[in-house]
This record gives structure tokens, C-alpha cells and sequence, in this order.
């Protein structure tokens, strides 16, 4: 959960500065946009631990 937390807060903080270095306006990195790219992290963090933690093959 420790991860997650931090990996959209990273994402958040991240993406305004990202997107006005690209000429983008950074209003587009609004809450929907981090919300979807934050839990489409965490699915992949979970996942990623999961099969750590249960031995699957990769």
C-alpha cells in the first residue's frame, strides 16, 4: 500500500512538470488522468507483488 502511495503521489507531483517541458498544456493533468495512470500502477504493483509472494513464474 506504502508503494502505491508513493508511486501516484510521484506521478501526481510529476506530470504537470512533464507535460509543460513537452509544449502540453499542464491543466490536462488533471485529477481523472493522474487517478487512472495512479491505479493503473497499482494493479501493477499489486500484481507484481502478488506473484512474488506466491512463487509464480514471470
Amino acid at each position: 500500500m506504502v508503494i502505491v502511495v508513493i508511486a501516484g503521489s510521484l506521478i501526481g507531483m510529476c506530470l504537470p512538470f512533464l507535460l509543460s517541458r513537452l509544449k502540453l498544456d499542464p491543466a490536462t493533468a488533471s485529477a481523472p488522468v493522474v487517478t487512472s495512470m495512479a491505479d493503473a500502477c497499482g494493479v501493477l504493483v499489486y500484481f507484481g507483488i502478488a506473484t512474488a509472494v506466491l512463487g509464480l513464474p514471470v
